[in-house]
């Protein structure tokens, strides 16, 4: 390139990166930046579809990333009877004619927390040991007592044996 087609350059240069830089969408609102938060006691989470066909298949793929998103932040698997709602949506439609679609959802913090514990609760026992406390005389047998074989124990406490159970 020549030193004299230079200034061109430069002016067509600088104006594309100006108009390209004005089709970005400044316009969104503020909670499209984020994937979740919590204000007060509603948690928030963000589903986004980006490029997609319609704005209906936008709005179900948006909201099933919403879902997914709650489901990781609050690290359970499923969601059970918790009521998920539409805060509210914010549509675009992009230079290929397709559709980003940013959709809003609300829960109410306790429920989640809730179904959080109820499924910690239900989850399978683990492969670890359990010992339950059986009283050692249960499963002993009934041998009698006569003075000359007593055992000679002051205590009033009774014997328990360790019972391995899997």
């Amino acid at each position: 390139m020549s030193t004299q087609n230079l200034p061109y350059f430069l002016i067509i240069f600088f104006t594309l990166v100006c108009s390209t830089s004005n089709a970005s969408p400044l316009d969104r609102p503020f909670w499209t930046e984020k994937s979740a938060y919590i204000e007060g006691n509603i948690f928030y989470a963000i589903g986004v579809a980006s490029n997609a066909q319609t704005i209906e298949a936008g709005r179900q793929i948006a909201f099933q990333n919403g879902v997914r998103e709650m489901l990781n932040y609050a690290q359970i698997t499923e969601i059970g009877t918790l009521a998920i709602e539409t805060q509210m949506t914010y549509e675009e439609l992009t230079q290929q004619n397709s559709y980003n679609v940013f959709r809003l959802l609300k829960v109410n913090l306790n429920q989640l927390i809730k179904i959080k514990r109820q499924l910690k609760n239900v989850r399978k026992p683990s492969n670890k040991h359990t010992y339950l406390k059986t009283p050692a005389r249960l499963h002993q047998q009934k041998v009698t007592a006569t003075p000359t074989n007593l055992p000679q124990r002051r205590d009033t406490t009774e014997q328990y044996n360790f019972w391995l159970v899997k």
